[in-house]
Protein backbone atom coordinates (compact mmCIF):
# COMPACT_ATOMS: atom_id res chain seq x y z
CA UNK A 1 0.00 0.00 0.00
CA UNK A 2 3.06 2.30 -0.16
CA UNK A 3 1.76 4.26 -3.53
CA UNK A 4 -1.95 4.52 -1.72
CA UNK A 5 -0.32 6.14 1.19
CA UNK A 6 2.01 8.46 -1.27
CA UNK A 7 -1.06 9.38 -3.46
CA UNK A 8 -2.88 10.13 0.15
CA UNK A 9 -0.22 13.27 0.09
CA UNK A 10 -0.22 14.37 -3.09
CA UNK A 11 -3.82 14.63 -3.78
CA UNK A 12 -4.46 17.16 -1.10
CA UNK A 13 -1.02 18.87 -2.73
CA UNK A 14 -2.84 19.32 -5.62
CA UNK A 15 -6.14 20.03 -4.55
CA UNK A 16 -4.64 23.09 -2.03
CA UNK A 17 -2.40 24.46 -4.70
CA UNK A 18 -5.43 25.41 -6.92
CA UNK A 19 -7.63 27.35 -4.07
CA UNK A 20 -8.40 30.59 -5.19
CA UNK A 21 -6.24 32.42 -1.89
CA UNK A 22 -2.99 30.37 -2.29
CA UNK A 23 -3.78 30.76 -6.11
CA UNK A 24 -4.17 34.82 -6.22
CA UNK A 25 -1.03 34.98 -4.22
CA UNK A 26 1.23 32.93 -6.31
CA UNK A 27 -0.24 34.87 -9.27
CA UNK A 28 0.22 37.99 -7.75
CA UNK A 29 4.08 37.29 -8.17
CA UNK A 30 4.60 39.63 -4.74
CA UNK A 31 5.78 36.15 -2.90
CA UNK A 32 8.08 33.86 -4.70
CA UNK A 33 6.12 30.56 -3.55
CA UNK A 34 7.97 28.17 -6.59
CA UNK A 35 11.11 28.97 -4.68
CA UNK A 36 9.84 28.72 -1.51
CA UNK A 37 8.42 25.40 -1.92
CA UNK A 38 11.60 24.23 -3.66
CA UNK A 39 13.87 25.36 -0.53
CA UNK A 40 11.23 23.52 1.62
CA UNK A 41 11.30 20.19 -0.59
CA UNK A 42 15.21 19.93 -0.62
CA UNK A 43 15.21 20.94 3.29
CA UNK A 44 12.77 18.27 4.29
CA UNK A 45 14.77 15.50 1.12
CA UNK A 46 18.05 16.41 3.16
CA UNK A 47 16.62 15.95 6.32
CA UNK A 48 15.02 11.91 5.25
CA UNK A 49 18.65 11.64 3.78
CA UNK A 50 20.01 12.25 7.59
CA UNK A 51 17.30 10.19 8.95
CA UNK A 52 17.98 7.37 6.52
CA UNK A 53 22.03 7.06 7.26
CA UNK A 54 21.20 7.70 10.91
CA UNK A 55 18.64 5.44 11.41
CA UNK A 56 19.82 2.41 13.64
CA UNK A 57 22.18 5.21 15.30
CA UNK A 58 19.61 7.77 16.30
CA UNK A 59 17.02 4.87 16.89
CA UNK A 60 14.63 6.18 14.45
CA UNK A 61 12.39 3.52 14.27
CA UNK A 62 10.86 4.62 17.56
CA UNK A 63 10.24 7.78 16.19
CA UNK A 64 7.89 6.55 13.52
CA UNK A 65 5.22 9.26 13.61
CA UNK A 66 7.44 12.35 13.12
CA UNK A 67 9.72 10.28 10.53
CA UNK A 68 5.76 9.38 8.36
CA UNK A 69 4.95 13.34 8.79
CA UNK A 70 8.15 14.75 7.02
CA UNK A 71 7.40 12.70 4.42
CA UNK A 72 3.94 13.19 4.19
CA UNK A 73 5.08 16.73 4.17
CA UNK A 74 7.36 15.83 1.40
CA UNK A 75 4.73 14.56 -1.66
CA UNK A 76 2.40 17.40 -0.01
CA UNK A 77 4.52 20.20 -0.97
CA UNK A 78 5.45 18.36 -3.58
CA UNK A 79 1.80 18.38 -4.85
CA UNK A 80 1.74 21.65 -4.44
CA UNK A 81 4.60 22.87 -6.39
CA UNK A 82 3.74 20.70 -9.24
CA UNK A 83 0.36 22.15 -9.64
CA UNK A 84 1.95 25.23 -9.42
CA UNK A 85 4.44 24.53 -12.00
CA UNK A 86 2.13 23.44 -14.04
CA UNK A 87 0.13 26.91 -14.29
CA UNK A 88 1.89 28.70 -17.59
CA UNK A 89 0.55 31.90 -15.73
CA UNK A 90 3.08 31.80 -13.36
CA UNK A 91 5.49 31.57 -15.99
CA UNK A 92 8.10 35.08 -16.19
CA UNK A 93 8.22 34.12 -20.07
CA UNK A 94 4.42 33.65 -20.30
CA UNK A 95 3.41 35.75 -23.51
CA UNK A 96 0.84 37.43 -21.46
CA UNK A 97 3.47 39.77 -19.76
CA UNK A 98 5.36 40.16 -22.57
CA UNK A 99 4.89 42.95 -24.99
CA UNK A 100 4.79 41.83 -28.31
CA UNK A 101 3.02 42.43 -31.91
CA UNK A 102 3.30 38.78 -33.13
CA UNK A 103 3.37 35.21 -31.87
CA UNK A 104 4.45 32.05 -33.04
CA UNK A 105 3.15 29.29 -32.15
CA UNK A 106 2.80 25.06 -32.67
CA UNK A 107 -0.69 23.45 -32.85
CA UNK A 108 -0.87 21.23 -30.19
CA UNK A 109 -3.84 19.27 -31.00
CA UNK A 110 -5.68 17.82 -33.81
CA UNK A 111 -7.71 20.52 -35.60
CA UNK A 112 -11.31 20.87 -36.10
CA UNK A 113 -12.86 21.95 -38.86
CA UNK A 114 -16.27 22.68 -38.64
CA UNK A 115 -19.09 25.26 -40.16
CA UNK A 116 -16.65 27.51 -41.80
CA UNK A 117 -13.94 27.72 -38.70
CA UNK A 118 -11.05 26.04 -37.74
CA UNK A 119 -10.11 25.54 -33.88
CA UNK A 120 -7.46 23.99 -31.95
CA UNK A 121 -4.87 24.42 -28.89
CA UNK A 122 -1.98 26.01 -29.71
CA UNK A 123 1.86 25.95 -27.26
CA UNK A 124 3.10 29.97 -27.64
CA UNK A 125 7.17 29.28 -28.26
CA UNK A 126 7.81 32.90 -29.37
CA UNK A 127 6.87 36.41 -29.01
CA UNK A 128 7.89 39.36 -31.82
CA UNK A 129 7.97 42.67 -31.63
CA UNK A 130 9.05 45.56 -33.48
CA UNK A 131 11.61 48.60 -32.51
CA UNK A 132 12.52 51.18 -34.61
CA UNK A 133 16.06 52.44 -34.94
CA UNK A 134 15.97 55.68 -34.64
CA UNK A 135 20.01 56.13 -36.17
CA UNK A 136 18.96 54.46 -39.61
CA UNK A 137 15.02 54.56 -39.28
CA UNK A 138 14.80 50.90 -40.06
CA UNK A 139 12.63 48.39 -38.30
CA UNK A 140 14.17 45.05 -37.08
CA UNK A 141 12.16 42.32 -35.65
CA UNK A 142 13.05 41.24 -31.87
CA UNK A 143 12.25 38.02 -31.00
CA UNK A 144 11.66 36.11 -27.62
CA UNK A 145 10.92 33.07 -25.71
CA UNK A 146 8.14 33.00 -24.59
CA UNK A 147 5.67 30.01 -22.60
CA UNK A 148 2.03 29.74 -22.29
CA UNK A 149 -1.32 27.78 -24.65
CA UNK A 150 -4.12 29.31 -26.18
CA UNK A 151 -7.30 28.63 -27.99
CA UNK A 152 -7.54 29.80 -31.31
CA UNK A 153 -10.56 30.22 -33.85
CA UNK A 154 -9.69 30.64 -37.12
CA UNK A 155 -12.22 31.77 -40.24
CA UNK A 156 -11.79 30.28 -43.13
CA UNK A 157 -12.73 32.15 -46.37
CA UNK A 158 -15.34 30.74 -49.09
CA UNK A 159 -12.76 29.05 -51.63
CA UNK A 160 -10.11 28.41 -49.25
CA UNK A 161 -8.93 24.77 -48.68
CA UNK A 162 -6.95 25.52 -45.83
CA UNK A 163 -5.80 22.48 -44.10
CA UNK A 164 -3.87 22.35 -40.55
CA UNK A 165 -2.44 19.81 -38.76
CA UNK A 166 -0.64 18.76 -34.97
CA UNK A 167 2.32 20.41 -35.11
CA UNK A 168 2.03 23.11 -37.83
CA UNK A 169 3.47 26.47 -37.19
CA UNK A 170 2.01 29.63 -37.26
CA UNK A 171 2.25 33.45 -36.95
CA UNK A 172 -0.70 35.37 -35.80
CA UNK A 173 -1.28 38.56 -34.93
CA UNK A 174 -0.87 39.17 -30.51
CA UNK A 175 -4.54 39.80 -29.74
CA UNK A 176 -6.02 37.76 -27.46
CA UNK A 177 -8.51 37.76 -24.36
CA UNK A 178 -9.35 35.96 -21.35
CA UNK A 179 -11.45 33.27 -20.94
CA UNK A 180 -15.12 34.70 -20.57
CA UNK A 181 -17.23 32.45 -17.93
CA UNK A 182 -20.45 30.92 -18.94
CA UNK A 183 -23.09 33.30 -19.42
CA UNK A 184 -25.64 31.37 -17.21
CA UNK A 185 -24.73 28.57 -14.12
CA UNK A 186 -26.37 25.60 -15.76
CA UNK A 187 -24.45 26.18 -19.01
CA UNK A 188 -20.95 24.12 -19.18
CA UNK A 189 -17.81 26.05 -18.11
CA UNK A 190 -16.35 26.39 -21.12
CA UNK A 191 -13.67 28.58 -19.20
CA UNK A 192 -12.86 26.32 -15.99
CA UNK A 193 -12.41 23.19 -18.23
CA UNK A 194 -9.46 25.17 -20.34
CA UNK A 195 -8.17 26.62 -17.46
CA UNK A 196 -7.55 22.89 -16.03
CA UNK A 197 -5.67 22.48 -18.86
CA UNK A 198 -3.66 25.61 -18.72
CA UNK A 199 -5.38 27.36 -21.16
CA UNK A 200 -6.33 30.96 -20.19
CA UNK A 201 -6.66 32.57 -23.33
CA UNK A 202 -8.57 32.47 -26.22
CA UNK A 203 -8.46 33.93 -30.23
CA UNK A 204 -10.30 34.82 -33.49
CA UNK A 205 -8.67 35.57 -36.54
CA UNK A 206 -9.36 35.75 -40.28
CA UNK A 207 -7.46 32.95 -42.40
CA UNK A 208 -6.20 36.51 -44.03
CA UNK A 209 -4.21 37.22 -40.38
CA UNK A 210 -2.45 34.24 -40.06
CA UNK A 211 0.78 32.70 -41.78
CA UNK A 212 1.36 29.11 -42.10
CA UNK A 213 5.26 28.72 -41.39
CA UNK A 214 5.74 25.10 -41.49
CA UNK A 215 4.47 22.02 -40.97
CA UNK A 216 4.93 18.69 -39.22
CA UNK A 217 7.10 19.80 -36.65
CA UNK A 218 5.17 18.55 -33.63
CA UNK A 219 6.35 15.02 -31.73
CA UNK A 220 6.74 12.20 -33.84
CA UNK A 221 5.09 9.68 -31.65
CA UNK A 222 2.02 12.40 -31.63
CA UNK A 223 2.19 13.04 -35.58
CA UNK A 224 1.92 9.36 -35.84
CA UNK A 225 -0.80 8.29 -34.04
CA UNK A 226 -2.91 11.22 -35.99
CA UNK A 227 -2.02 10.57 -39.20
CA UNK A 228 -2.93 6.68 -38.16
CA UNK A 229 -6.45 7.70 -36.83
CA UNK A 230 -7.19 9.92 -39.57
CA UNK A 231 -6.03 7.02 -41.63
CA UNK A 232 -8.44 4.57 -40.45
CA UNK A 233 -11.35 7.03 -39.91
CA UNK A 234 -10.96 7.69 -43.63
CA UNK A 235 -11.70 3.89 -43.98
CA UNK A 236 -14.53 3.88 -41.99
CA UNK A 237 -16.04 7.14 -43.85
CA UNK A 238 -15.32 5.26 -47.27
CA UNK A 239 -17.68 2.49 -46.39
CA UNK A 240 -20.48 3.57 -44.10
CA UNK A 241 -23.26 5.31 -45.55
CA UNK A 242 -25.31 6.13 -42.31
CA UNK A 243 -23.69 9.25 -40.51
CA UNK A 244 -25.04 8.32 -37.06
CA UNK A 245 -23.32 4.47 -37.64
CA UNK A 246 -19.95 6.02 -38.61
CA UNK A 247 -20.25 8.87 -35.56
CA UNK A 248 -20.27 6.01 -33.32
CA UNK A 249 -18.02 3.66 -34.60
CA UNK A 250 -14.92 6.79 -34.86
CA UNK A 251 -15.68 7.11 -31.21
CA UNK A 252 -16.43 3.74 -30.42
CA UNK A 253 -13.29 2.13 -31.71
CA UNK A 254 -10.88 5.25 -32.18
CA UNK A 255 -12.06 7.87 -29.63
CA UNK A 256 -12.74 10.45 -31.83
CA UNK A 257 -16.19 12.09 -30.86
CA UNK A 258 -16.24 15.15 -33.58
CA UNK A 259 -18.91 13.79 -35.99
CA UNK A 260 -21.09 12.64 -32.96
CA UNK A 261 -24.71 14.13 -32.93
CA UNK A 262 -26.13 15.52 -29.84
CA UNK A 263 -29.08 13.18 -30.10
CA UNK A 264 -26.84 10.26 -29.79
CA UNK A 265 -24.95 11.61 -26.94
CA UNK A 266 -27.94 12.22 -25.16
CA UNK A 267 -29.29 8.82 -25.86
CA UNK A 268 -26.10 7.30 -24.46
CA UNK A 269 -25.93 9.88 -21.60
CA UNK A 270 -30.04 9.57 -20.38
CA UNK A 271 -29.11 5.20 -20.65
CA UNK A 272 -26.37 5.46 -18.48
CA UNK A 273 -24.41 3.98 -21.47
CA UNK A 274 -22.01 6.91 -21.56
CA UNK A 275 -19.10 5.38 -20.65
CA UNK A 276 -19.64 2.69 -23.92
CA UNK A 277 -18.39 5.87 -26.17
CA UNK A 278 -15.19 7.06 -24.17
CA UNK A 279 -12.24 4.50 -24.88
CA UNK A 280 -11.59 3.04 -21.07
CA UNK A 281 -11.26 -0.02 -19.59
CA UNK A 282 -13.95 -1.97 -21.11
CA UNK A 283 -12.22 -1.94 -24.68
CA UNK A 284 -8.59 -2.29 -23.46
CA UNK A 285 -9.70 -5.01 -22.04
CA UNK A 286 -11.33 -6.57 -24.48
CA UNK A 287 -8.52 -6.40 -26.58
CA UNK A 288 -6.40 -7.45 -24.04
CA UNK A 289 -8.75 -11.17 -23.94
CA UNK A 290 -9.03 -11.30 -27.34
CA UNK A 291 -5.04 -11.31 -27.12
CA UNK A 292 -4.45 -13.53 -24.71
CA UNK A 293 -6.77 -15.96 -25.94
CA UNK A 294 -5.00 -15.96 -29.14
CA UNK A 295 -1.54 -16.20 -27.42
CA UNK A 296 -3.09 -19.46 -25.52
CA UNK A 297 -3.92 -21.68 -28.52
CA UNK A 298 0.06 -22.06 -28.21
CA UNK A 299 1.87 -23.19 -25.58
CA UNK A 300 5.43 -21.05 -24.64
CA UNK A 301 8.24 -21.82 -22.67
CA UNK A 302 9.32 -19.26 -20.80
CA UNK A 303 11.31 -17.45 -22.76
CA UNK A 304 8.47 -17.38 -25.25
CA UNK A 305 5.98 -16.06 -22.40
CA UNK A 306 8.45 -13.06 -21.85
CA UNK A 307 8.12 -12.31 -25.81
CA UNK A 308 4.20 -12.65 -25.40
CA UNK A 309 4.00 -10.50 -22.70
CA UNK A 310 6.12 -8.05 -24.19
CA UNK A 311 3.53 -8.17 -27.78
CA UNK A 312 0.24 -8.13 -25.35
CA UNK A 313 1.70 -4.91 -23.46
CA UNK A 314 2.73 -3.11 -27.29
CA UNK A 315 -0.64 -4.07 -28.69
CA UNK A 316 -2.69 -2.25 -26.19
CA UNK A 317 -0.63 0.85 -26.00
CA UNK A 318 -0.37 1.13 -29.73
CA UNK A 319 -4.35 1.00 -29.17
CA UNK A 320 -4.23 3.61 -26.69
CA UNK A 321 -1.50 5.59 -28.87
CA UNK A 322 -4.05 6.03 -32.03
CA UNK A 323 -7.13 6.26 -29.81
CA UNK A 324 -5.73 9.72 -28.43
CA UNK A 325 -4.04 8.67 -25.74
CA UNK A 326 -6.91 9.82 -22.70
CA UNK A 327 -6.68 9.77 -19.22
CA UNK A 328 -8.75 7.53 -18.90
CA UNK A 329 -7.32 5.19 -21.52
CA UNK A 330 -4.21 5.80 -20.01
CA UNK A 331 -5.17 4.69 -16.56
CA UNK A 332 -6.14 1.30 -18.01
CA UNK A 333 -3.15 0.85 -20.06
CA UNK A 334 -0.85 1.17 -17.15
CA UNK A 335 -2.85 -0.70 -14.89
CA UNK A 336 -3.18 -3.61 -17.33
CA UNK A 337 0.64 -3.47 -18.34
CA UNK A 338 1.12 -3.65 -14.33
CA UNK A 339 -1.17 -6.65 -14.12
CA UNK A 340 0.28 -8.16 -17.04
CA UNK A 341 4.10 -7.80 -15.98
CA UNK A 342 2.97 -8.97 -12.65
CA UNK A 343 1.21 -12.14 -13.70
CA UNK A 344 4.47 -12.63 -15.69
CA UNK A 345 6.51 -13.24 -12.80
CA UNK A 346 3.70 -14.57 -10.59
CA UNK A 347 4.25 -12.36 -7.97
CA UNK A 348 1.50 -11.05 -5.82
CA UNK A 349 -0.42 -7.43 -6.45
CA UNK A 350 -2.59 -5.50 -4.49
CA UNK A 351 -5.44 -3.39 -6.56
CA UNK A 352 -5.38 -0.67 -4.73
CA UNK A 353 -1.50 -0.11 -4.91
CA UNK A 354 -1.95 -0.38 -8.52
CA UNK A 355 -4.50 1.97 -9.00
CA UNK A 356 -2.62 4.51 -6.81
CA UNK A 357 0.36 4.04 -8.88
CA UNK A 358 -1.25 4.67 -12.03
CA UNK A 359 -3.04 7.79 -10.69
CA UNK A 360 0.53 9.06 -9.44
CA UNK A 361 2.15 8.35 -12.45
CA UNK A 362 -0.54 10.56 -14.98
CA UNK A 363 -0.47 12.91 -11.90
CA UNK A 364 3.16 13.75 -11.83
CA UNK A 365 2.81 13.80 -16.00
CA UNK A 366 0.18 16.02 -15.97
CA UNK A 367 -1.12 17.38 -12.57
CA UNK A 368 -4.09 19.26 -14.11
CA UNK A 369 -5.34 15.84 -15.11
CA UNK A 370 -6.93 16.06 -11.70
CA UNK A 371 -9.75 18.44 -12.66
CA UNK A 372 -10.31 16.20 -15.59
CA UNK A 373 -14.10 14.98 -15.33
CA UNK A 374 -13.10 11.46 -17.35
CA UNK A 375 -10.42 10.92 -15.57
CA UNK A 376 -11.89 11.34 -12.06
CA UNK A 377 -15.10 9.12 -12.92
CA UNK A 378 -12.93 6.46 -14.24
CA UNK A 379 -10.94 5.75 -11.06
CA UNK A 380 -14.16 6.22 -9.05
CA UNK A 381 -15.63 3.13 -11.33
CA UNK A 382 -12.65 1.57 -10.73
CA UNK A 383 -11.89 1.98 -7.35
CA UNK A 384 -16.19 0.42 -7.34
CA UNK A 385 -15.50 -2.78 -8.99
CA UNK A 386 -12.37 -3.30 -6.67
CA UNK A 387 -14.28 -2.85 -3.01
CA UNK A 388 -17.76 -3.05 -4.22
CA UNK A 389 -18.33 -5.39 -6.81
CA UNK A 390 -16.99 -8.57 -4.70
CA UNK A 391 -19.39 -7.77 -1.73
CA UNK A 392 -22.02 -7.79 -3.80
CA UNK A 393 -21.48 -11.12 -6.06
CA UNK A 394 -21.24 -12.82 -3.23
CA UNK A 395 -24.51 -11.81 -1.54
CA UNK A 396 -26.48 -14.15 -3.51
CA UNK A 397 -24.06 -17.30 -4.70
CA UNK A 398 -25.86 -18.49 -8.22
CA UNK A 399 -24.37 -22.03 -9.24
CA UNK A 400 -25.90 -21.70 -12.46
CA UNK A 401 -23.00 -20.65 -14.94
CA UNK A 402 -24.99 -18.12 -16.95
CA UNK A 403 -27.02 -16.67 -14.32
CA UNK A 404 -23.97 -16.31 -12.37
CA UNK A 405 -22.29 -14.58 -15.39
CA UNK A 406 -25.84 -12.33 -15.40
CA UNK A 407 -25.34 -11.53 -12.03
CA UNK A 408 -22.25 -10.68 -11.86
CA UNK A 409 -22.36 -8.08 -14.68
CA UNK A 410 -25.22 -6.92 -13.10
CA UNK A 411 -23.37 -6.25 -9.40
CA UNK A 412 -20.81 -4.76 -11.53
CA UNK A 413 -23.21 -2.08 -13.54
CA UNK A 414 -24.59 -1.18 -9.85
CA UNK A 415 -20.92 -0.80 -7.79
CA UNK A 416 -19.52 1.61 -10.91
CA UNK A 417 -22.56 3.43 -10.54
CA UNK A 418 -22.71 4.03 -7.12
CA UNK A 419 -19.44 5.01 -6.78
CA UNK A 420 -19.53 7.76 -9.88
CA UNK A 421 -23.18 8.55 -8.67
CA UNK A 422 -22.38 11.92 -7.01
CA UNK A 423 -19.80 13.47 -9.48
CA UNK A 424 -22.26 12.19 -12.16
CA UNK A 425 -24.93 14.19 -10.88
CA UNK A 426 -22.66 17.06 -10.09
CA UNK A 427 -21.18 17.51 -13.40
CA UNK A 428 -24.20 16.46 -15.54
CA UNK A 429 -26.93 17.27 -13.09
CA UNK A 430 -28.82 13.99 -13.76
CA UNK A 431 -29.16 10.31 -13.06
CA UNK A 432 -30.36 7.43 -15.46
CA UNK A 433 -32.52 5.26 -13.53
CA UNK A 434 -32.71 2.37 -15.81
CA UNK A 435 -29.19 1.95 -16.18
CA UNK A 436 -28.78 -1.78 -14.93
CA UNK A 437 -31.27 -2.42 -17.66
CA UNK A 438 -29.12 -0.60 -20.60
CA UNK A 439 -26.12 -1.86 -19.14
CA UNK A 440 -26.86 -5.12 -19.24
CA UNK A 441 -28.56 -4.71 -22.78
CA UNK A 442 -25.21 -2.99 -24.51
CA UNK A 443 -22.45 -5.86 -22.61
CA UNK A 444 -22.82 -8.31 -25.67
CA UNK A 445 -22.97 -5.61 -28.61
CA UNK A 446 -20.10 -2.97 -27.19
CA UNK A 447 -17.67 -6.43 -27.61
CA UNK A 448 -19.14 -7.56 -30.96
CA UNK A 449 -18.79 -3.56 -32.10
CA UNK A 450 -14.87 -3.46 -30.64
CA UNK A 451 -13.90 -6.72 -32.18
CA UNK A 452 -16.02 -6.08 -35.50
CA UNK A 453 -14.46 -2.60 -35.75
CA UNK A 454 -10.88 -3.78 -34.65
CA UNK A 455 -11.28 -6.69 -37.78
CA UNK A 456 -12.44 -4.28 -40.34
CA UNK A 457 -9.47 -1.69 -39.41
CA UNK A 458 -6.83 -4.85 -39.20
CA UNK A 459 -7.44 -6.57 -42.15
CA UNK A 460 -9.42 -4.13 -44.16
CA UNK A 461 -12.29 -6.47 -44.25
CA UNK A 462 -15.08 -4.14 -45.71
CA UNK A 463 -17.11 -7.31 -46.53
CA UNK A 464 -18.04 -6.88 -42.52
CA UNK A 465 -18.99 -3.38 -43.12
CA UNK A 466 -22.72 -3.55 -43.55
CA UNK A 467 -23.13 -5.99 -40.41
CA UNK A 468 -20.69 -3.77 -38.31
CA UNK A 469 -23.12 -0.37 -39.73
CA UNK A 470 -26.55 -2.36 -39.06
CA UNK A 471 -25.59 -3.47 -35.16
CA UNK A 472 -24.71 0.07 -34.47
CA UNK A 473 -28.19 1.20 -35.72
CA UNK A 474 -29.45 -1.58 -33.93
CA UNK A 475 -27.74 -0.50 -30.93
CA UNK A 476 -28.76 3.34 -31.14
CA UNK A 477 -32.60 2.28 -31.47
CA UNK A 478 -32.27 0.07 -28.71
CA UNK A 479 -30.88 2.34 -26.17
CA UNK A 480 -33.71 5.14 -27.90
CA UNK A 481 -36.50 3.38 -27.18
CA UNK A 482 -35.08 2.62 -23.17
CA UNK A 483 -34.39 6.27 -23.12
CA UNK A 484 -38.14 6.84 -24.05
CA UNK A 485 -39.54 4.82 -21.23
CA UNK A 486 -41.48 7.23 -18.56
CA UNK A 487 -38.89 8.31 -15.74
CA UNK A 488 -35.89 7.28 -18.00
CA UNK A 489 -33.73 9.69 -15.84
CA UNK A 490 -33.93 11.82 -13.12
CA UNK A 491 -33.11 15.64 -14.50
CA UNK A 492 -32.29 18.84 -13.02
CA UNK A 493 -30.31 17.88 -9.82
CA UNK A 494 -28.08 20.96 -8.92
CA UNK A 495 -25.42 20.46 -5.91
CA UNK A 496 -22.71 22.46 -4.95
CA UNK A 497 -19.70 21.01 -3.57
CA UNK A 498 -20.03 21.22 -0.10
CA UNK A 499 -23.26 19.34 -0.78
CA UNK A 500 -20.95 17.15 -3.22
CA UNK A 501 -18.52 16.31 -0.28
CA UNK A 502 -21.42 15.67 2.50
CA UNK A 503 -23.06 13.74 -0.12
CA UNK A 504 -19.74 10.96 -1.28
CA UNK A 505 -19.08 11.14 2.83
CA UNK A 506 -22.49 9.72 3.40
CA UNK A 507 -22.69 7.13 0.74
CA UNK A 508 -19.01 5.70 2.04
CA UNK A 509 -20.13 5.60 5.22
CA UNK A 510 -23.10 3.52 4.71
CA UNK A 511 -21.55 1.22 2.36
CA UNK A 512 -18.98 0.87 4.74
CA UNK A 513 -21.41 0.33 8.03
CA UNK A 514 -23.49 -2.19 5.61
CA UNK A 515 -21.06 -4.83 5.17
CA UNK A 516 -18.68 -4.07 8.32
CA UNK A 517 -22.04 -4.54 10.42
CA UNK A 518 -20.83 -1.37 12.46
CA UNK A 519 -23.92 0.92 14.28
CA UNK A 520 -22.08 3.99 14.22
CA UNK A 521 -20.79 4.21 11.17
CA UNK A 522 -24.95 3.80 10.05
CA UNK A 523 -25.39 6.69 12.49
CA UNK A 524 -23.09 8.59 11.15
CA UNK A 525 -23.99 8.20 7.56
CA UNK A 526 -27.71 8.79 8.15
CA UNK A 527 -26.59 12.03 10.32
CA UNK A 528 -25.08 13.35 6.76
CA UNK A 529 -28.20 12.44 4.83
CA UNK A 530 -29.87 14.38 7.19
CA UNK A 531 -27.22 17.09 6.93
CA UNK A 532 -27.44 17.14 3.02
CA UNK A 533 -31.23 17.03 3.26
CA UNK A 534 -31.22 20.29 5.07
CA UNK A 535 -28.76 22.24 3.04
CA UNK A 536 -30.92 21.10 0.25
CA UNK A 537 -33.97 22.79 1.49
CA UNK A 538 -31.94 25.81 3.01
CA UNK A 539 -30.61 25.98 -1.06
CA UNK A 540 -34.74 25.87 -1.97
CA UNK A 541 -36.09 28.63 0.23
CA UNK A 542 -33.34 30.64 -0.21
CA UNK A 543 -34.31 30.35 -4.32
CA UNK A 544 -37.49 31.08 -3.56
CA UNK A 545 -36.73 34.32 -1.52
CA UNK A 546 -34.67 35.66 -4.31
CA UNK A 547 -35.28 38.26 -7.16
CA UNK A 548 -34.66 36.31 -10.25
CA UNK A 549 -32.51 37.47 -13.36
CA UNK A 550 -33.08 36.27 -16.89
CA UNK A 551 -30.89 36.37 -19.74
CA UNK A 552 -31.45 35.78 -22.95
CA UNK A 553 -28.71 35.69 -25.76
CA UNK A 554 -29.93 36.19 -29.47
CA UNK A 555 -27.21 35.49 -31.97
CA UNK A 556 -25.05 38.92 -31.04
CA UNK A 557 -27.84 40.63 -29.13
CA UNK A 558 -28.02 40.45 -25.45
CA UNK A 559 -30.92 40.95 -23.49
CA UNK A 560 -31.24 41.22 -19.62
CA UNK A 561 -34.85 41.46 -18.14
CA UNK A 562 -35.33 41.63 -13.88
CA UNK A 563 -38.60 40.35 -12.71
CA UNK A 564 -40.90 42.19 -10.18
CA UNK A 565 -41.12 41.01 -6.97
CA UNK A 566 -44.85 40.48 -5.99
CA UNK A 567 -45.24 41.82 -2.52
CA UNK A 568 -48.39 41.78 -0.29
CA UNK A 569 -49.15 45.67 1.79
CA UNK A 570 -51.97 46.33 4.18
CA UNK A 571 -54.73 47.75 2.56
CA UNK A 572 -54.35 50.99 1.45
CA UNK A 573 -57.30 53.59 0.35
CA UNK A 574 -58.12 52.76 -3.41
CA UNK A 575 -55.01 50.18 -3.10
CA UNK A 576 -55.05 46.63 -2.18
CA UNK A 577 -51.83 45.50 -3.34
CA UNK A 578 -48.58 47.29 -5.20
CA UNK A 579 -46.09 45.93 -7.40
CA UNK A 580 -42.83 47.31 -6.18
Amino acid sequence: MNFVSILAAYLPGLIVADHNTLMRIALSRQTPVLMLLTILILLVLLTLCFINLYYKQLNIYRHKIPTAGLIYMLFFSYGIWSAFKATSLLDSNHFAVQKSDFLKIIISNDPRQKNGFINFQADVCYAESFKTLKENKSVLPSMRNCSGRMAIKIKTEVASNLSLNYGDQLIIPAVYHLIPPPDHPSLFDYRSWLNHQGIHYQANFQQRQVILLQTKSGRPIISYALKTRNQQLAFYRKFMKNKDAYAVASTLILGERADLSAETLNTYSVTGTIHALSVSGMHVGLIYLILNFLFSLWKFTYRFNIIKTILIIFAIWYYALISGLSPSVLRSVIMLSVFIVAKQYSKTTNSYNIIAFTAFCLLVYHPLLIWDTGFQLSFLAVLGLIYLQPKLTVLWPIKNILLNQLWKSTTMSCAAQLFTFPFSIYYFHQFPLYFMISNLFILLPIAALMYLGLAILLFRMSILIPLFEWLIIFTNKSLTQIAELPYSSITGIWISKTMLIVLCVSILLGIVALFKRQQQLFLSAVICVLILHSMMICELLKARQQRILIRMQLRKLKASFASMEYRQHSPAPGNSTRLS
